[in-house]
């Protein structure tokens, strides 16, 4: 039983991949292959986390992974979230809260998807 659902649309250049639900360990491979073929196609990503309850260390790695193959594609990968869900997770493997962390808001109108933030 899978405890995260995932859902993608393309919205102004990018891909906006939402989860919600619990990433733990049991989905993260599958989230980072969803990733991964996102990026194949469209290496442009904002992954709105804003409905997302909980995300352990395996599901932040597998952000990090499709991050890394976002930029293999001459992209990148950014978070919509808020800061607190990242702050401890992000930390660990040295993505800071605010580095490539939008705001919820931002994966829903291309408006909010121009640029990442300093």
């Amino acid at each position: 039983m899978s405890s995260v659902d995932l859902s993608t649309r393309e919205c102004g250049g990018h891909v906006a991949v939402e989860l919600r639900g619990e990433l733990y360990l049991v989905d993260a491979a599958g989230v980072a292959a969803a990733l991964a073929a996102v990026a194949a196609r469209e290496p442009d990503i904002i992954v709105d986390l804003a409905a997302l309850e909980f995300i352990d260390s395996s599901g932040v790695a597998a952000l990090a992974r499709g991050r890394k193959q976002a930029r293999r594609g001459g992209g990148d990968l950014l978070l919509a979230a808020r800061a607190a869900l990242m702050s401890s997770e992000g930390e660990v493997i040295g993505w800071s809260p605010t580095a490539a962390l939008l705001p919820p808001a931002a994966a829903k109108t291309p408006a909010g998807l121009t640029s990442p933030p300093p």
